[in-house]
């Protein structure tokens, strides 16, 4: 079991303004013409696109995935050679999410490579333009977006080496400190990329770096979270007392965040914890899971409880007439054990959404 337990590491663990058409006056005798510009003329397709972009970007957000798909590729073929590199970005990028929500993820990666060539070492893109979308999208930020989607959909298709790559441009990109959520996923992901390949030393220090760049910030949820990816490690090293340490602190940072992101990290950290004390034989392991089952409690995780309870019993009763029951059912347990784990215990790959 120990060998299994080594082998199987943890996986998976993410716009507005209008313009006023003018039209300028010639009179020639008793005639008046209204001519529109030629500029004036590329304002007003401009805003067309805009409108277009911003209604399929909504049919997106609302989940109409083949519409919003059918529409995206519409507006593409539209503005095909008109040199508006920023509009061809974003569409580029909203097609590459759609093709992740259905789960197709070779699609999705030529379409954020796309996305990435023409934002990557382009001069001539221009940033006012981006935010016009929404304020949200600076340059940087949506460049290292980029450069995190495209490792996540490399890491979803088993490529690991691949993943690293544009995991590392993201924490090599030196300013990128305005936006440090996307500079610690970078961290995290390489982490687990690293925990992966047995490479605990680096494993660690990648996740000490997202760890850092959270409480740097206050952000004490993603502080957490990070800390629990850091916690893994030790576990997967088999050194429980650290991991338990971390998993603890973890907590306590938490610990009257009444959030849904927060209670699903106290779920996790307290099942964590039961799962140290299991494998130790400790008797408080049915305190901790009872803590975890507080936030969620599922058929697996009921049947794992009962078999921390016959752990219980067997530690209180000294092998006495619980013993052979216990034994059963610990053997059907470490025969399950990993697959019940492998859901619960992991180190999150965290792919930021939206902007």
């Amino acid at each position: 079991m120990n060998k299994i337990f080594k082998e199987i590491f943890l996986f998976y663990l993410v716009f507005i303004f209008q313009i006023n058409l003018n039209a300028s006056t010639f009179t020639k005798g008793e005639t008046n013409l209204k001519l529109v510009s030629p500029l004036i003329v590329l304002q007003e397709k401009d805003t067309t696109y805009k409108e277009k972009y911003l209604l399929v970007n909504q049919l997106f957000l609302k989940e109409d995935y083949t519409g919003s798909l059918r529409q995206t590729l519409s507006l593409l073929k539209e503005i095909e050679n008109k040199n508006d590199i920023e509009l061809e970005y974003l569409s580029n990028f909203l097609i590459g999410n759609i093709f992740v929500k259905r789960n197709n993820h070779d699609k999705a990666l030529i379409y954020f490579k796309k996305a990435l060539k023409l934002i990557e070492n382009n001069q001539s893109f221009n940033n006012d333009k981006l935010i016009s979308y929404n304020i949200l999208l600076q340059k940087e930020k949506s460049f290292a977006r980029t450069l995190l989607r495209i490792g996540g959909e490399y890491y979803k298709l088993n490529k690991k080496d691949s993943a690293a790559i544009y995991f590392k441009k993201i924490i090599d990109i030196s300013s990128l400190n305005d936006f440090p959520d996307i500079k610690a996923s970078g961290y995290t992901n390489l982490s687990a990329i690293k925990l992966e390949k047995a490479n605990f030393v680096l494993a660690k220090e990648y996740a000490l770096k997202a760890v850092e760049i959270y409480k740097n910030n206050n952000n004490k949820l993603s502080e957490a979270s990070a800390l629990n990816n850091l916690a893994n490690i030790y576990l997967v090293e088999k050194n429980y007392a650290k991991a338990k340490e971390i998993y603890t602190k973890a907590i306590e940072l938490i610990k009257n965040d009444k959030s849904i992101v927060a209670i699903k990290n106290k779920e996790d950290l307290y099942y964590n914890l039961a799962y140290i004390l299991y494998m130790q034989k400790d008797y408080k392991a049915y305190e901790y899971l009872d803590q975890s089952f507080v936030f969620k409690d599922t058929l697996t995780a009921r049947e794992f409880k009962r078999i921390v309870k016959g752990v219980y019993a067997e530690y209180e009763e000294q092998y006495k007439v619980e013993l052979v029951k216990n034994q059963v059912a610990l053997k059907r347990a470490e025969e399950k054990k990993t697959a019940w784990f492998f859901g619960v215990l992991s180190l999150l790959i965290i792919i930021i959404s939206g902007v």
